[in-house]
């Protein structure tokens, strides 16, 4: 069930009364229902990277072209630890507002 919330609004009154109104939009169900034989049949599904993903498959080929192995292991080290915090910070959310809190 949907809900609507209205914390203040000069019409609220006249919005409660739409809302409440049997012939409203909003009281309404909406099915919408697609004809697959009216699709295009040249369809593409194209997937994109966000800017984050993009940078680190562009790190790990880097790192795969790295000839010494010292220095390949160490990049995939510093990868997987700069891929292991963004992770974290991203969980953390809107919980953290700055470094400093």
């Amino acid at each position: 069930m949907d809900k609507l919330t209205i914390i203040a609004h000069d019409s609220f009154q006249a919005i409660v009364d739409a809302a409440n109104d049997p012939n409203s939009i909003i009281r309404r169900e909406n099915i919408i229902e697609i004809d697959p034989n009216a699709l295009p049949e040249d369809q593409t599904v194209v997937t994109s990277l966000s800017t984050l993903e993009a940078g680190v498959q562009e790190e790990k080929r880097q790192i795969g072209q790295i000839t010494n192995e010292q220095e390949k292991q160490a990049a995939g080290i510093n990868l997987e630890a700069k891929t292991a915090l963004r992770e974290a910070v991203m969980d953390l959310g809107d919980s953290v507002k700055n470094i400093g809190s």
